[in-house]
């Protein structure tokens, strides 16, 4: 008994020290910690990473919105798919506007992308078309094949020869859409 005590005993005030101090910090309301305490505040807050993703979903909701609705409520899925396969985070809604004008001229159920070429192959929602779409774009043609932009995937997607060049129109017109700044509230008490 004695053993298990001097064991234990030093972790638990190793844990009561480490996890006390943080309850202490906020508790006092301490809005700058430093030490131990900053470097989990600091993975507990967003990331630049997230920011950037919630920029892209933004840009892209704002342009697929003028566009004709039908891909808009999609923008975060696109953007994190994008994030997660390592993906320009314009190129697969740029895709879609060159094989169907975003989702309006779809050739297959939930299919903005001609995918599986022809006859077309359906999905069985937006998400899974949009997933399926990035994740064979990130492994296959840009890990693989070292293809990653329009001008190195277009030899592989379509036998149009000018289809990398209205990609690229599609990706450029998206990144210069102007997406309107919200404002942001803060309330002290």
């Amino acid at each position: 008994m004695k053993n298990i005590l001097i064991f234990f005993l030093p972790l638990f005030f190793l844990l009561f020290f480490l996890f006390g101090k943080v309850e202490t910090a906020y508790a006092a309301g301490q809005s700058e910690p430093s030490g131990k305490l900053a470097t989990q505040a600091i993975l507990l807050s967003p990331t630049p990473r997230v920011n950037e993703i919630q920029a892209c979903t933004n840009q892209l909701e704002t342009f697929l919105q003028k566009q004709g609705p039908k891909l808009a409520p999609y923008a975060h899925s696109f953007a994190q798919e994008a994030d997660i396969n390592g993906l320009d985070c314009t190129l697969v809604v740029a895709i879609s506007g060159q094989e169907s004008a975003f989702g309006r001229l779809p050739s297959a159920p939930y299919n903005a992308w001609g995918w599986c070429g022809i006859p077309a192959c359906g999905f069985s929602s937006w998400e899974e078309a949009i997933r399926t779409v990035s994740q064979t774009l990130g492994d296959k043609y840009c890990k693989r094949w070292n293809a990653c932009d329009p001008a190195t995937i277009g030899p592989h997607y379509a036998a149009d020869p000018n289809w990398p060049y209205k990609v690229s129109h599609f990706m450029k017109k998206i990144k210069a859409t102007k997406v309107k700044a919200t404002a942001k509230m803060s309330l002290t008490i």
